[in-house]
């Protein structure tokens, strides 16, 4: 049987020269679709810690400017705000403020009267510091309310206030609100006003700088209300986004 001069097939060397070509052509694909992988869940990460600091800056921008005047405290470490957010405003119309046990007041909030539940809220007029929202002397707690515009808001007790209103204006709460830098993150908790102890604290935020990050306040003077300035300083992979916001209590007394 006449023996053949050439077989088909590949030799050692070929295979291993074609074992080490297909190595680094994976090698190549592989670090690409590596770095465009990296690349995505970078961008998504970044885009994750500015969604949810521009929704923090919102929340506290609006709740904020929604404030019973002089209504604002800050902790001795800047970390923390407390506040009470008005839920009706009004102008009230009685000629004394001595020894009433009733208000008469247009709403300046579209609501009626008979629509709004506000039984033991409290009402304050021309609050100077936080702690007059629960004095007897500027504020007192609510009944009911009677008919509509113009209401007529039934208060608990007599009371003389204290101090009338320039521009007559009144304000019904009923909860306080306070923001605070835990840790990494920012939370927000209520309680009911008078009271001392606030509700768990829900988180709004994540990935923040403790230590850079702050509440300062600035208290009314005769050309401008109460300003809030708050700096939050988050903090993705390496990198940092730095928040800086001022925020004007727009009520006044």
């Amino acid at each position: 049987m006449p023996v053949r001069k050439y077989s088909h097939g590949f030799t050692l060397i070929e295979m291993i020269m074609a074992l080490v070509v297909l190595g680094v052509i994976s090698l190549g694909i592989g670090s690409y679709v590596q770095l465009g992988t990296q690349g995505y869940i970078d961008t998504r990460d970044r885009e994750q810690v500015q969604s949810q600091a521009r929704f923090a800056v919102e929340r506290l921008t609006r709740e904020l400017r929604h404030a019973v005047p002089n209504s604002l405290d800050i902790s001795s470490d800047n970390k923390c705000i407390r506040f009470t957010p008005i839920e009706y405003a009004g102008f009230y119309i009685n000629s004394s403020l001595d020894d009433v046990d009733k208000l008469v007041g247009i709403m300046s909030s579209s609501v009626d009267g008979r629509d709004a539940d506000v039984k033991k809220h409290r009402l304050a007029i021309n609050p100077v510091r936080p702690a007059d929202l629960v004095s007897v002397t500027r504020s007192a707690e609510i009944k009911k309310t009677l008919g509509r515009q113009p209401w007529r808001i039934k208060l608990k007790n007599k009371t003389s206030f204290e101090s009338e209103s320039v521009s007559e204006r009144f304000y019904i709460y009923s909860v306080d609100v306070q923001f605070c830098l835990n840790g990494e993150q920012l939370t927000r908790a209520t309680r009911p006003t008078g009271s001392s102890n606030f509700s768990i604290p829900v988180i709004l935020a994540k990935n923040l700088i403790y230590k850079d990050s702050n509440f300062t306040l600035e208290h009314a003077a005769l050309n401008r209300n109460q300003l809030v300035h708050f700096q939050l300083v988050f903090s993705n992979n390496g990198e940092q986004s730095q928040y800086s916001h001022d925020v004007q209590v727009m009520n006044v007394p």
